[in-house]
């Protein structure tokens, strides 16, 4: 049975660093996204691993991904419910996450806490951490670089342990398309987002014109 781990945007994942946003730029130009399994720098583990190239700013993209109560209406089929538990005084933020395996046949929560964002030379980081949970570990880390003022390179690297077995195989595959399809949300997010800032910048711009 395929374990449908769906960690999409939020729960514990984690999306650690590339070099640099330019050295990936031109292979995602045309809508590609990469989808793979790593061990990211500093980190032991297999993660699932995706980068997508947005086509809006670092301001749009990070607005998306701070959004925790928001995560559960881009994918709903797969989070039943994102809330904001907790904002603490340094910056961090705790979120419970519910989420269905295996069609809906499984469910598991988490409550992951999100470091306030750091900066990584050019990159923000933002990274979400297991503080309590009926899965064994779960963590999230988002990379996003810009590329130019209107161009974001968004990298996710993500990491489940179920508190149960299941084959290493059927995980990653899983960790791979949870990565795949957290990038993509958030690519179509943000996009719409600078799309709508766009349009009433335009139309602010032309009720000014004699």
């Amino acid at each position: 049975m395929r374990l449908m781990v769906s960690w999409v945007l939020a729960t514990a994942l984690t999306c650690a660093g590339t070099a640099s946003a330019a050295s990936n730029v031109e292979s995602l130009r045309d809508g590609h996204v990469v989808r793979e399994i790593r061990v990211p720098q500093g980190k032991t583990g297999r993660y699932g691993h995706s980068e997508v190239l947005i086509h809006a700013p670092l301001e749009s993209v990070r607005k998306q991904i701070l959004n925790f109560g928001q995560y559960h209406k881009m994918s709903p089929e797969k989070f039943r419910k994102s809330r904001v538990v907790k904002r603490h005084p340094n910056g961090e933020t705790d979120v419970y996450l519910q989420f269905g395996t295996a069609n809906g046949m499984f469910s598991f929560y988490t409550l992951a806490r999100f470091s306030p964002t750091r900066r990584d030379g050019q990159a923000e980081v933002v990274e979400g951490k297991q503080v309590e949970g009926d899965v064994r570990d779960a963590n999230i880390v988002w990379r996003m670089e810009p590329v130019n003022d209107h161009e974001t390179l968004l990298v996710c690297d993500t990491l489940l342990v179920p508190d149960f077995y299941a084959p290493q195989a059927m995980i990653e595959e899983e960790l791979r398309d949870s990565a795949e399809k957290a990038v993509v949300l958030m690519r179509v997010g943000a996009e719409r987002q600078y799309a709508e800032v766009q349009k009433r910048r335009g139309a602010a711009i032309g009720s000014k014109r004699p």
